[in-house]
């Protein structure tokens, strides 16, 4: 896909929005807001785009109004997805705008929906809470490589950037710290990524900050003190996914001796 700068894809999102002017004059609002999509889709950073939004909002009766003309439910449409949560963010709901926008991200990286909706701007981390951006991030992180490329970071640096805002808000929010660590530890920064996590795990030692507290060691170098924290946790709680982490960490530092001895020690739920 080409960058969306290049003159077919923004006279292509200069048409859409043509065509919706005259659907939002005569009150046909689900018309107008089908080529705003289209339009979205081809140009995210249009600025008529984002004034034909406002004035589809202000015509149904508000941005929280609007939603019901860009609905979720069903098959959804990328565009429309992506004008939903611009809609979300001017109705004050920072946490759906975010989390739309990696999830937008997540399925077409070659498009800038972060730096059209300013993701990285005060206001976004000053309104967005830790349960919001901890959410948004696991729309991401698991999806990505590990670690990311460095050519195909540039689209998820807004979020990067983002998040370390954010956590630094709420440094006591173990959530946010945990899966801030694992987006982090992806863009090659395992110091930070082991800070976190260590501090997700002091507040709140379950399975979610112990697992990433080991990716983070093992990323950073350090695979036995990784190890370590996950063979404590299955002590605590078994979980199987976190048994072969171990298990495939034993045989990536070839000690096949000690490969079987996790396991061996567990007692498994009854069924």
């Amino acid at each position: 896909m080409q960058h969306p700068e290049c003159g077919d894809e923004r006279l292509a999102a200069e048409g859409e929005v043509a065509v919706a002017r005259p659907a939002l004059h005569d009150g046909d609002l689900p018309h107008a807001a089908r080529h705003s999509a289209d339009a979205m889709l081809g140009n995210p950073q249009l600025p008529e785009l984002h004034e034909a939004l406002a004035e589809l909002s202000a015509k149904a009766g508000g941005p929280a109004a609007a939603r019901r003309l860009f609905p979720l439910e069903g098959e959804v449409y990328l565009g429309a997805l992506v004008c939903r949560a611009h809609v979300e963010a001017a109705a004050g709901d920072r946490d759906a705008a975010v989390a739309l926008i990696a999830t937008a991200t997540r399925f077409e990286p070659t498009m800038p929906w972060a730096e059209a909706a300013r993701l990285t701007g005060p206001e976004v981390v000053e309104r967005l809470g830790p349960d919001g951006m901890a959410y948004a991030v696991s729309r991401l992180a698991g999806f990505l490589p590990d670690p990311l490329p460095e050519e195909e970071q540039p689209p998820f640096r807004p979020f990067e950037q983002l998040v370390r805002a954010v956590t630094a808000r709420h440094p006591d929010h173990a959530l946010l710290s945990a899966m801030a660590s694992g987006l982090i530890r992806r863009f090659g920064d395992t110091g930070e990524a082991v800070r976190l996590a260590e501090h997700a795990h002091r507040i709140d030692p379950g399975y979610l900050p112990s697992a990433m507290l080991g990716n983070a060691l093992r990323a950073d170098g350090r695979p036995d003190a990784g190890r370590a924290v996950w063979e404590a946790q299955l002590a605590r709680e078994f979980d199987g996914f976190l048994a072969v982490d171990v298990a495939e960490l034993y045989a990536a530092t070839d000690r096949p001796a000690e490969r079987a001895r996790p396991t061996s020690t567990l007692v498994l739920p009854a069924q």
